[in-house]
């Protein structure tokens, strides 16, 4: 009977070492990572750039904060980058004429700024992406809109596109600005291809949309409540857009 409660006494004293090496720490939980994404549209106001661009400079994702500090992704609108005198260098689609449901730039003399702040945001690691150019109601649903009855099909989305491209890069030439003596001649620091995110204007997207964010190689888009992927899926082999 005394060995018996030896026996037992060493396994109760034993347990707790036993068990000590099973059980993790709190702070050994291994968690996946969690991503926070922010984002502003526009782009229209050089005082907002400068103000957020400071402001990530203070924020640090986690404690090694020199080289992880916070990062925003720009959804621009190039009617901001384009003097209205100058607005027949747009054609809304659907519209076939220069409309722009968020006005233009009514002073062309703010632009070179604009565009310095632009660069300075992408250099800094920010992201600049697409938030089309307009900023109409393409859905066609809204009554109070001029593109109401008017929903965007394949060719208008594929337009709005192109003309993106073009109005974004070639600033200074749309609006007879002397030639850029930085990043010439488009006097961007970055490429189209550079150019990988989407954000709908009023999140109004139809099915036209997303053949076309394939064909210009965009990587995600943001219109939707879930986050859009668009590319490769390694499950199945198909290429597409996958939620």
């Amino acid at each position: 009977m005394k060995n018996g409660i030896k026996i037992l006494l060493v396994m109760l004293l034993a347990t707790p070492q036993v068990f000590a090496k099973k059980i993790r720490k709190p702070t050994s939980v291994e968690r996946p990572p969690q991503f926070v994404l922010l984002a502003f549209d526009g782009s229209k106001s050089n005082e907002f750039w400068k103000e957020s661009m400071d402001f990530a400079e203070t924020v640090p994702t986690h404690n090694d904060a020199k080289n992880n500090l916070i990062r925003f992704t720009y959804f621009v609108n190039p009617v901001y980058y384009l003097d209205k005198a100058q607005k027949q260098n747009y054609s809304t689609p659907m519209l076939d004429k220069p409309v722009s449901c968020i006005g233009w730039e009514d002073d062309k003399s703010r632009i070179p700024l604009r565009v310095q702040l632009t660069n300075a945001a992408f250099l800094k690691g920010h992201e600049i992406g697409s938030h089309a150019n307009s900023h109409c109601d393409q859905s066609g649903t809204d009554k109070t809109n001029p593109m109401y009855g008017k929903p965007w099909d394949e060719s208008a989305w594929d337009s709005e596109f192109s003309q993106f491209n073009s109005l974004f890069f070639n600033i200074f030439k749309n609006n007879k600005l002397p030639e850029p003596k930085q990043y010439a001649p488009t006097g961007l620091a970055f490429k189209p291809e550079n150019i990988v995110g989407f954000r709908a204007p009023l999140l109004a997207v139809t099915d036209g949309l997303w053949p076309v964010l394939q064909k210009y190689k965009f990587r995600y888009d943001t219109s939707k409540h879930q986050l859009l992927i668009i590319g490769h899926n390694a499950k199945t082999g198909a290429d597409g857009t996958f939620r």
